[in-house]
């Protein structure tokens, strides 16, 4: 579910032999480079387009055994709605697993008690900051998409490290 580019999908078909694998994304696009993908590795892979956030499509697809949910969940309008509407798809016994990693990991209470509710998001924006000024002072450029990733440098033969 929230197939994206399908490696987790080509991973489990192309390890576990005779395992029925189908790639369900909610993006029409995806699912055009998944059946891509599949003809340029001869790995057979059907497509389905579903969203979590949509009970109905989802009744729509084939009760399993084993669903897997890859950084998808955290999308949903309603992340509960989305869990419930996943375990729905399963046959009685079947397995939900779900890979999530949609915002930085935190290891303080929001609150500790004392001072401003939060030090641990400011310090990860101070983290960000830095990165992004490092990568600055050495001629890098932040990627378009991660703000604070190295990117190619303008001499496509060297990347900022």
């Amino acid at each position: 579910m929230g197939c994206g580019a399908a490696s987790m999908a080509f991973a489990l078909a192309e390890t576990l032999p005779g395992v029925h694998v189908t790639a369900v994304d909610a993006e029409p696009a995806m699912l055009d480079l998944v059946r891509e993908r599949a003809a340029e590795r001869g790995t057979p892979m059907p497509t389905a387009l579903a969203s979590i956030d949509d009970p109905d499509a989802l009744a729509a697809l084939p009760r399993v055994d084993f669903a897997w949910a890859g950084h998808v969940v955290h999308h949903a309008a309603d992340p509960q709605a989305a869990l419930r509407n996943l375990a729905a798809l399963l046959n009685p016994g079947g397995r939900l697993a779900i890979g999530e990693g949609g915002t930085a990991p935190q290891f303080l209470p929001a609150n500790l008690g004392t001072g401003r509710p939060g030090l641990e998001l400011r310090l990860i924006e101070a983290g960000a900051r830095r990165l992004a000024d490092e990568l600055a002072a050495h001629g890098g450029t932040p990627s378009p998409t991660a703000g604070t990733s190295p990117s190619n440098t303008p001499d496509s033969s060297t990347s900022t490290p």
